[in-house]
């Protein structure tokens, strides 16, 4: 019988414990109240005019969302539920003057100190509910972070504060690049403007355009992420709503992109196309710089720093994500086994059967070229070597060196041959052809001996077509008149007019008036919409080098 007692009255003190370490759940250390907790309720949490089930609904709280605390009332048992009445600050959306406080109860049970959502399960959440209370950014698996106000990390575990590279600064001092969009759908965070207020989250899509201000703070994505082990800031800017507003918000730099850093082109009904690729520093890591960011703030806001990563390329960045934007906005990861860093897009609408190319340029050491082809399914891209070669032999008073274009059945590569100063040609060149049951995949290259010859195929307005080539543009459709530039071999052209036939080079074809279907550059390094007439957005090229 003393044995039974003593159990009941140690079970009876076990329960005293737990709802006395409940009660504590919404104090601090020093005993005062919690700044404030998340619901935990997945049909939502009701808030009262009083502390009482019979008292006045007066608005409710979705699952996930944070609530200001503002004092604690006596404990009740609802729903099997041993915890006290909660006093909190109703959204600021509810009160009836925006500038004075209005207050509520709900039940303490259903409150808690960490955030029952996952980040996924959030953005997922935001995109039907316009604007999620919540302190910061949610905590998210690998994800921690430190506003610039506190010197504390969320997370002190040593996995948690590992780095191995660090974005770039884009608000840098010296050369600032606030510019840009957002790199995938995310969350972005409007802080609160006073104490009584509570900041939220909310949904931004892939490509919408943000302008950066200054940073706020910094982020790391521990080792068991994507990024492995990545130091980013975390930028206060604006962004462009649906109606065109203007908005503050909060972004995290793994969600920025440069607009130096896309690469964009268009299909066939106009639409853009883009290629998203961020870049990380890898000589700004834990072990050089530990914990101090305000050695990593100084150096990120120098451009010793970024020119020596440029000159260094591979050995100075590491691509931290690529990704492949479509006509909709979708924005889908890229995976490409390469250390390389610097990516481009290519859409040949030339191709019988039209798809998306990555073009991946090594530019140290050499000049190294590989093209991938891109199958892009519903929610994976998946890649495909298609060639790659180095330049044999670059002629710098020509500006003559190996290069491809692309024919309406596969991809030719030229190599030239020839010494500085002396006749400089194509020696010989490679096809890979499209494979007509997966147009995604290629034959090997088929090499030939000499140069592509030009062509007398007709060409008609609305053709697509690239020259195969270095070919002069030309104000006029003479050979006389004004060279406006050297167009590069593979430049994607759309044919405006056609001319009359003439005879150049032994070659019989039209002379036809073309315009650039992207942002393309001539071999001067000039931006070929610049080079044309006032008023002109095209010119004139012999047919016979056009494919």
């Amino acid at each position: 019988m003393k044995k039974v007692k003593s159990l009941i009255c140690g079970f009876l003190l076990l329960a005293a414990s737990f709802s006395f370490a409940a009660t504590n759940d919404y104090y601090k250390e020093d005993g005062s109240i919690l700044e404030g907790m998340y619901v935990n309720s997945k049909e939502g949490l009701k808030i009262r005019s009083a502390p009482d089930l019979k008292s006045e609904r007066i608005s409710g709280l979705i699952h996930g969302s944070y609530v200001l605390l503002r004092e604690i009332g006596k404990e009740t048992v609802i729903d099997g539920i041993t915890a006290p009445w909660v006093k909190i600050a109703l959204p600021q959306a509810e009160w009836k003057d925006y500038e004075v406080e209005e207050c509520g109860w709900v039940f303490g049970g259903y409150l808690q100190k960490t955030n029952p959502l996952s980040y996924k399960e959030l953005l997922e959440l935001s995109k039907t509910v316009k604007y999620i209370d919540l302190p910061f950014f949610p905590d998210e698996e690998g994800m921690n972070y430190k506003e610039n106000y506190s010197d504390t990390w969320q997370k002190e575990d040593k996995d948690s504060l590992y780095y191995n590279s660090c974005l770039e600064n884009f608000c840098n001092y010296e050369n600032p690049r606030l510019e840009g969009y957002v790199i995938a759908d995310c969350l972005g965070f409007c802080p609160a403007v006073a104490a009584s207020i509570c900041g939220c989250v909310f949904y931004l899509k892939a490509g919408t355009f943000v302008e950066l201000e200054y940073v706020v703070g910094y982020g790391i994505a521990g080792k068991e992420t994507e990024s492995g082990g990545l130091l980013y800031p975390v930028y206060e800017g604006t962004y462009l709503d649906d109606d065109g507003c203007r908005c503050l918000c909060y972004i995290r730099g793994i969600d920025f992109v440069s607009k130096d850093d896309i690469s964009t082109v268009h299909d066939e009904k106009g639409n853009e196309l883009h290629l998203y690729v961020q870049r990380a520093l890898k000589d700004i890591n834990y072990n050089t710089y530990g914990l101090s960011m305000d050695a990593v703030s100084r150096d990120l806001n120098l451009n010793e720093t970024y020119e020596s990563a440029n000159i260094a390329q591979s050995d100075g960045y590491r691509v931290n994500q690529i990704r492949y934007v479509d006509a909709e906005g979708n924005s889908k990861k890229v995976k490409i086994d390469s250390s390389e860093i610097n990516f481009t897009l290519a859409y040949p609408l030339n191709f019988k059967k039209p798809l998306p190319f990555i073009i991946e340029k090594k530019i140290s050491e050499g000049y190294k070229i590989k093209i991938y082809s891109l199958k892009v399914d519903e929610s994976v891209i998946k890649t495909f070597p298609v060639c790659e070669y180095e330049y044999s032999f670059y002629d710098e008073r020509s500006g003559i060196r190996d290069y491809y274009y692309f024919t309406p059945k596969g991809i030719v590569v030229c190599h030239v041959t020839g010494k500085d100063g002396e006749t400089v040609e194509v020696g010989s060149y490679y096809f890979y052809g499209q494979k007509k049951s997966a147009p995604y995949l290629f034959e090997e290259g088929q090499y030939y001996s000499g140069a592509p010859e030009g062509n007398k195929k007709v060409k008609k307005v609305g053709q697509f077509c690239n020259p195969i080539c270095l070919l002069p543009m030309h104000q006029s459709p003479d050979s006389g008149s004004l060279t406006l530039c050297l167009l590069n071999p593979g430049t994607l052209l759309k044919i405006e007019e056609v001319g009359e036939k003439t005879v150049i080079d032994g070659l019989v074809s039209c002379w036809v008036k073309v315009s650039p279907v992207n942002d393309d550059y001539s071999s001067e390094g000039d931006l070929i919409q610049n080079v044309f007439p006032a008023e002109s957005t095209s010119a004139w090229v012999f047919g016979a080098w056009l494919e």
